[in-house]
C-alpha cells in the first residue's frame, strides 16, 4: 500500500501592512513571511475511491471548511484514475494563532497528494491550485522568507536579516481573523503606504489594534514578553493571536521561556526559520 509523510510547517508575519481594499471586500496586504520549524505532520495512504481526513487530537472541522479535504478533491480532479487518499493529521501548529497551520496543511496535501500519485504537477499548476484554497496558502509551496502582496498570492523570495530563533507566545484562545478584519474597517485605520521589503523586519502589523480590542489579554501577553532586554522585538502574526518574541541565540530564547513559566496560562514553544513551508519525509 504506498504510503507518504509531510511536514507542514508553521509561519510568521515578520510585519504586515494593510495597503488597501478590493471592491470585492478582500484587504490587500504586504508582509515578509517566515516559515518555522514548528509543523504538523500528514500522513498519506492511497486507499479506495474517496479521500478521508483524521485529525490527532481529534478536532470538528465541517468538510466545507476542512482544507486538507478540499486540497485533496481539488488535486484528485487531476488524477486519470478514480482514487482516494486517507490523510491522518497530526496537529501541533495551534488553530487561530495566525501560524497558518491549516492553509500549511493544505499546501502540505497538494504536495503529497502530486507526489504520492507522481501526477506531475508542475509549481505553477500547484500555485494556481494553492491560490483557490485560501490566501496564505501558495506561500508554503515556496521558499522562505517571501516578501508577500496582494491578498497572498503575489510572492518573491526575499532577503531578511532573519533572527536565529523566535519565542512564541500562543494565548488560550485564537483570533477569529473575519472578526479581526471587521474590528480593523469599523475603527477607521488609514491605509498604510505600500513599502518594499525590508532587510531587517520591524515586526509592525497594523492589525494589532483590531487583534487587542478582541483580545484585550494580548496588551498583558505582550508586556511579559517585551521585559526580556535580550530580545530584539516583539511582534503578531497574522491577525492573531500568537505573539513572538525575536533572540539572537537559542540559549537566550528557552533562559526567557523557562522564566515565562508558571507566570502565564499562554503556551509558550521556541521555533527556528526553515527555508520552505514543506518538508517531505522519506
Amino acid at each position: 500500500m504506498a504510503t507518504l509523510s509531510v511536514h507542514a510547517h508553521a509561519k510568521l508575519n515578520l510585519g504586515l501592512r494593510v495597503v488597501g481594499r478590493r471592491p470585492d471586500g478582500y484587504h490587500l496586504l504586504q508582509s515578509t513571511m517566515v516559515a518555522l520549524d514548528l509543523a504538523d505532520t500528514l500522513l498519506f495512504t492511497v486507499k479506495g475511491t474517496r479521500s478521508v481526513v483524521h485529525c490527532e487530537p481529534e478536532c470538528s472541522i465541517p468538510p466545507k471548511d476542512n482544507l486538507v479535504l478540499r486540497a485533496l478533491q481539488a488535486i484528485l480532479s487531476r488524477a486519470r484514475a478514480d482514487v482516494g487518499i486517507e490523510v491522518t493529521l497530526r496537529k501541533r501548529i495551534p488553530l487561530g494563532a495566525g501560524l497558518g497551520g491549516g492553509s500549511s496543511d493544505a499546501a502540505a496535501a497538494l504536495v503529497g497528494a502530486n507526489c504520492l500519485l507522481r501526477l506531475g504537477l508542475t509549481d505553477d499548476e500547484l500555485h494556481a491550485l494553492a491560490t483557490k484554497l485560501g490566501a496564505d496558502v501558495p506561500f508554503f509551496l515556496g521558499p522562505s522568507p517571501a516578501w508577500m502582496e496582494g491578498i497572498g498570492d503575489r510572492l518573491r523570495p526575499t532577503p531578511v536579516q532573519l533572527p536565529a530563533v523566535f519565542l512564541l507566545l500562543l494565548p488560550p484562545r485564537g483570533c477569529s481573523t473575519p472578526e479581526v478584519y471587521r474590528l480593523y474597517d469599523a475603527q477607521g485605520h488609514p491605509w498604510s503606504a505600500p513599502s518594499s521589503p525590508q532587510a531587517t523586519p520591524t515586526f509592525d502589523n497594523d492589525l494589532y489594534p483590531a487583534a487587542a480590542t478582541l483580545y484585550p489579554e494580548l496588551n498583558g501577553y505582550r508586556q511579559l514578553l517585551a521585559q526580556d532586554p535580550h530580545t530584539t522585538g516583539i511582534g503578531l502574526s497574522g491577525s492573531g493571536s500568537c505573539l513572538f518574541a525575536a533572540y539572537p541565540d537559542r540559549s537566550l530564547a528557552e533562559t526567557a521561556k523557562a522564566r515565562l513559566n508558571g507566570r502565564t496560562d499562554a503556551n509558550l514553544l521556541v521555533a527556528a526559520p526553515t527555508p520552505r513551508g514543506y518538508n517531505i519525509l522519506k
